[in-house]
């Protein structure tokens, strides 16, 4: 079975050596975005849907620029990971490959 997406989004903060609190911070960041939109897959949403996002922050909830910039990141990383995929090769090199449409 294939990994969710915020397993994965996990999966590539801790590759990176972030710390919990950010990854704790992004995958939050990236289920508000996800349930805002009733709950569709990034891979299927684009910049309107992101600026939707990040006018409700702050018209509606009044967060701060520092906070929608960060919901702004968590949601570019949700979306990355949508579209590319990480591996890290048996020598210990990390790689990148582009998802075809039917994966």
């Amino acid at each position: 079975m294939a990994k969710k997406l915020l397993d994965i989004m996990r999966d590539k903060i801790r590759f990176k050596h972030y710390s919990i609190k950010t990854e704790q911070s992004y995958v939050g960041w990236a289920k508000r975005y996800i349930f805002f939109h009733n709950k569709r897959h990034p891979k299927d949403m684009g910049k309107l849907e992101i600026e939707q996002f990040l006018t409700h922050l702050a018209t509606k909830l009044k967060v701060s620029p520092t906070t929608q910039n960060q919901a702004f990141r968590a949601q570019r990383s949700a979306k990355y990971h949508c579209q590319y995929e990480w591996h890290l090769s048996a020598y210990g090199q990390a790689y990148v490959r582009v998802r075809s449409e039917n994966e």
